[in-house]
């Protein structure tokens, strides 16, 4: 549902539909917002849901709690003290879900009862909407702590975004909160983990779409995640940028151009534009930005103030623009981890050759890059980089001295060509992370010296 406040906005919105004289059509609108339903409602008749209510919501929260352990259940005490806290749920399936799987974590009764007793149920907001939140809440502070910075970054992407598994683990390696203490596993495995993890606790839905699983975050819990990161995230979905909060802790930054572009003044207008770049400049401390994400078609002139953003963020850490009509800007980013760049259709914008001075860079995600792919020659300057993503394996044959980048996990194609320096066979041998790799030419391997170093 739109969330403009813009009166005018709604008139021109709902204009068409007003004065149409079809009869028998009935569009049927769904909002968390009272106010909103006011706005476009053109009968009395407003349904408002209420929770599950009865058996059937405690059916639902004990099986969240006790899943198949039939023998729990008997226990009265426990069993007594979780009703009186499915009691202060509202009747929510989404928080009937969280609080559900906190308490099956520590099936305790002094460890229930610290929950039951907790002022957090009292720290409800006026707004009916939210009246859940306290549960929410709760849920997340009794959230593992290596969970919460996994699920508290996600707020920089938009709401309903749909997020693929390897997309979240990356972008947590971008971050450099996964932390793996055991030599057995990986930092990437961490991650899975992680995610299996916090789809237990209720935080992420698995859904499937195209025939490929995909993650998505609950707009009540995305709203959670906003207001619990607000000191250090800064999600701007808007036009109204005056109005605008920017906290002096703030080093993350979101730019939603997609929702934004929804608004009366177009993300791409010069007034919007020229007026979020001046508010950056003044309230935010741009030199501590570590993460920058933009999302949406933008124009020449934001391109322009974006790069002016980025030439003075020379902190940054995580960078994705998902769609790029220009890059400026790059030269001074040498502690970038992450980088994540869409393109739509400027096939005469080239990747900037200063790419392989990143060299704190782990992760380069290239998939929806649509312009030009010609890489740096020197690439291989690059040797922390642990995933190189393309949308075509054929990028990868391009990168010369391959064997220099030891920590690289995917080499989709590799041409041997012993008469070229930086593809011989040896490069191969030297990829000693290697978890996937396609070998081509491999007849021009002739001896079983150059088949020992190539390690096949």
């Amino acid at each position: 549902m739109w969330e403009c406040t813009d009166e005018e906005e709604w008139k021109n919105l709902l204009l068409p539909f007003r004065k149409s004289q079809a009869k028998g059509n009935i569009i049927i609108v769904t909002t968390r917002f009272s106010a909103l339903a006011g706005k476009v409602k053109t009968t009395n008749r407003t349904i408002e849901l209420e929770g599950i209510e009865g058996a059937e919501f405690e059916e639902l929260f004990l099986s969240f709690v006790f899943g198949d352990d039939q023998s729990a259940r008997k226990d009265h005490a426990l069993l007594e003290t979780g009703l009186k806290i499915m009691d202060k749920l509202k009747g929510s399936p989404l928080a009937a879900k969280t609080v559900g799987r906190l308490l099956r974590d520590h099936l305790d009764l002094n460890h229930w009862d610290t929950i039951l007793k907790t002022t957090e149920w009292e720290s409800t907001d006026n707004d009916n909407n939210n009246n859940i939140m306290p549960a929410l809440k709760l849920s997340y502070d009794y959230m593992p702590f290596h969970l919460q910075p996994c699920f508290l970054y996600c707020t920089l992407f938009p709401e309903d975004y749909r997020f693929k598994k390897e997309e979240l683990i990356y972008f947590w390696i971008g971050q450099d909160i996964l932390q793996s203490h055991c030599q057995n596993k990986s930092i990437e495995d961490i991650g899975l983990r992680n995610l299996d993890d916090l789809i237990s606790h209720g935080f992420f839905k698995k859904e499937e779409e195209n025939g490929h699983n995909c993650y998505i975050i609950h707009d009540l819990l995305h709203d959670l995640a906003l207001k619990v990161a607000s000191n250090e995230c800064l999600v701007i979905s808007h036009t109204d940028v005056r109005s605008l909060e920017i906290r002096p802790s703030v080093r993350h930054l979101c730019i939603d151009l997609e929702h934004a572009n929804g608004d009366s003044d177009g993300a791409n207008s010069d007034n919007f534009i020229n007026e979020l770049m001046k508010i950056l400049d003044t309230k935010l401390k741009i030199e501590h930005l570590r993460t920058l994400m933009v999302f949406g078609e933008m124009n020449e002139n934001f391109a322009t103030g974006l790069g002016n953003l980025i030439r003075k963020a020379s902190g940054l850490r995580v960078l994705h623009l998902s769609d790029m009509c220009s890059l400026m800007g790059f030269i001074t980013l040498p502690h970038l981890r992450y980088l994540s760049l869409g393109k739509s259709g400027y096939s005469e914008i080239h990747i900037p050759i200063i790419l392989s001075r990143f060299y704190h860079l782990r992760i380069l995600d290239l998939q929806k890059w649509c312009g030009s792919l010609d890489l740096p020659r020197d690439m291989s300057n690059l040797t922390k980089l642990g995933h190189f993503l393309t949308k075509d394996d054929e990028d990868h044959s391009k990168i010369y001295n391959a064997g220099k980048l030891q920590f690289l996990q995917e080499l989709k194609r590799f041409r041997v060509n012993k008469e070229s320096n930086g593809f011989e066979p040896k490069q191969l041998g030297e990829l000693i992370n290697i978890r996937e790799h396609g070998i081509y030419n491999v007849e021009k391997i002739h001896s079983e010296e150059e088949a020992i170093e190539a390690n096949i």
